[in-house]
């Protein structure tokens, strides 16, 4: 048997794929093939089916064997020698049946601490530690690059995740036990905590969903409910069976490969390197998962030729990459770039939880959390967030559609852009993207549901004290989750933004995305309410459409009344 060591290193994940008959290095792992649509299985009946097909439901199959996962099967290499594998593997690669073989490799975690960084590793004790949690915040001092927001995203209804669900894949459990983490509400495969992956998990769920108790840190996403699962494409393909709809899967590994010709450090690459698991992400994906994955720490231009188009946006899954940043908002010198990345986050220091590697301690921190490890989970729990704001307003988003917001509003990267890893989230501009988009331009009134109102809304008010119609945006509520009276003299108060009827050309044309502004059309002489939704690079809105349209700048809302 060929032994598979998973020893965690500070670099990140081992694993190999043949690029061809003639490589000279043996991966470890297990054989796996793809048939051909319209081959005979009995032609290349040596491996099982590599996935379970029992109590899969007819909507879910169709889509199963739309993909072809129907068309995998595996043939373990427990027991047999390197001749003998070799020989099985470029058997089947000259098999006309076959459309794809590949050897399959061991899987580590994507943290990276960097090795010109002589700083130690920081272990704390029970305090509130939140105060160093950079990714939370919007600004940051000592020229910090900015978080993600998420203080602003706590304010509204389902912003600290509440109808969200979040499974971090990893090797190894978390550590059910810390102080200051949530039991999980889902796992699968082998839960007993061990040192090496187990320690990584427990970092990247402090980050998404350590509780806001007062003390450690606090997750982006603390209110949802967090899952564990072991790395597998079953595994993937199950949670897709199984969680609802929205749901979030961190992953965070990596593999390793032979790349010699492009790269003489280690060569390591995101998770849908092999076919199986672009398959089985992209079965998750089109079954309504967001699914978040680390770009991978090899350094490596992903739309090198090397890779065989295998990172090209023509066969995206619809699963968001994500690379890493220094503390000052530019590539880290480890992070994977390319087109394919879609966001990047912190990927150096970052402050959550920590069971101490062995010491399997209850009331641990860390400060030094790294890599696109670290980054994964930050953009992760950002979705999640997105997504249960979502839910939250009963819009039915997409996973293709908060990725599209998520990068869309987010903030670009600086230095050097031929790097390109995407944009860092911003959860406020995020929202507000959503709520702009999927609200229906429907105006609530004073009273609806109750009071009952959500965060972000926005309500019509005949002010009977002027006689004008007055547009505000609810923006706090009560402990009873309601809100109270508007104001008067067109103001804000605790509860409500008052939106006005701005006129073009106000403010030098300097908008604020949100704002709501009134057209006295002079084509068909109706008086028409837009909201701003977009600006130039110099900040600025250009002008209206005049058929009740939208364009990039606006978005038809209304005629005035």
């Amino acid at each position: 048997m060929l032994k598979i060591s998973l020893s965690l290193l500070a670099i990140a994940a081992s694993g190999h794929c043949f690029a061809s008959s003639e490589s000279t290095s043996l991966p470890s792992g297990d054989i796996v093939y793809k048939i051909n649509k319209n081959a005979q299985v009995s032609r290349v009946s040596l491996g099982e089916p590599m996935f379970s097909q029992n109590s899969r439901n007819l909507k879910n199959y169709e889509l199963f064997e739309e993909i072809g996962l129907d068309r995998y099967y595996v043939i373990k290499t427990e027991g047999k020698s390197e001749a003998e594998i070799k020989a099985i593997y470029e058997s089947l690669e000259k098999n006309s049946n076959i459309e794809h073989v590949e050897i399959e490799g061991v899987m580590r975690p994507s943290g990276y601490i960097p090795l010109n960084d002589t700083r130690d590793e920081s272990l704390l004790f029970t305090s509130d530690h939140t105060g160093t949690q950079y990714y939370l915040n919007n600004t940051n001092p000592n020229g910090i690059f900015n978080g993600v927001d998420a203080k602003s995203a706590w304010k509204f209804n389902g912003g600290k995740g509440e109808n969200a669900d979040i499974v971090s894949m990893e090797c190894g459990s978390y550590f059910f036990d810390h102080e200051d983490l949530k039991q999980p509400f889902v796992t699968i495969g082998n839960s007993e905590f061990n040192s090496g992956w187990g320690d990584h998990a427990t970092k990247s769920v402090g980050i998404m969903t350590s509780q806001d108790n007062g003390f450690g840190t606090t997750g982006i996403a603390h209110e949802a409910r967090q899952g564990w699962s072991g790395c597998s494409t079953n595994a993937i393909v199950s949670l897709a069976d199984s969680l609802k709809k929205g749901s979030t899967i961190q992953l965070g590994m990596q593999w390793q490969i032979n790349c010699d010709e492009i790269s003489s450090s280690s060569c390591l690459v995101p998770p849908e390197w092999h076919l199986s698991w672009k398959d089985a992400i992209s079965y998750a994906v089109k079954s309504g998962i967001n699914f978040v994955m680390a770009a991978g720490n090899g350094g490596l231009n992903l739309d090198d030729p090397f890779f065989q188009g295998r990172f090209d946006r023509n066969s995206d899954t619809g699963a968001i990459y994500v690379g890493a940043m220094d503390t000052h908002g530019t590539p880290a010198y480890f992070t994977n770039f390319g087109s394919r990345i879609d966001t990047f986050s912190f990927g150096s220091w970052d402050v959550t939880t920590t069971a101490g590697d062995s010491r399997n301690e209850q009331s641990l921190y860390t400060t030094t959390y790294a890599g696109t490890s670290s980054a994964n989970p930050i953009v992760a729990a950002s979705v999640a967030v997105l997504q249960s704001i979502s839910d939250e307003y009963g819009f039915s988003t997409t996973p293709e559609q908060i990725r599209t917001i998520i990068v869309e509003t987010g903030r670009d990267q600086t230095g050097d852009h031929n790097k390109n890893i995407g944009t860092q989230p911003n959860l406020k501009a995020a929202i507000e993207r959503l709520l702009s988009e999927f609200n229906n331009n429907q105006f609530l009134e004073w009273g609806h549901n109750d009071r009952l109102g959500n965060i972000g809304d926005v309500y019509v008010y005949e002010n009977p004290y002027n006689g004008d119609t007055e547009y505000f945006r609810l923006t706090g509520l009560g402990r009873d989750k309601r809100y109270w009276y508007f104001p008067t003299d067109k103001s804000d108060n605790h509860y409500w933004t008052f939106l006005g009827t701005y006129e073009w050309g106000s403010n030098d044309r300097l908008g604020t995305i949100g704002d709501i502004y009134i057209y006295n059309n002079p084509y068909n002489g109706d008086v028409e309410l837009f909201e701003l939704v977009g600006l130039g690079r110099d900040k600025r809105y250009w002008y209206f459409p005049t058929n009740k349209s939208n364009n990039y700048y606006w978005k038809y809302l209304t005629d005035a009344k």
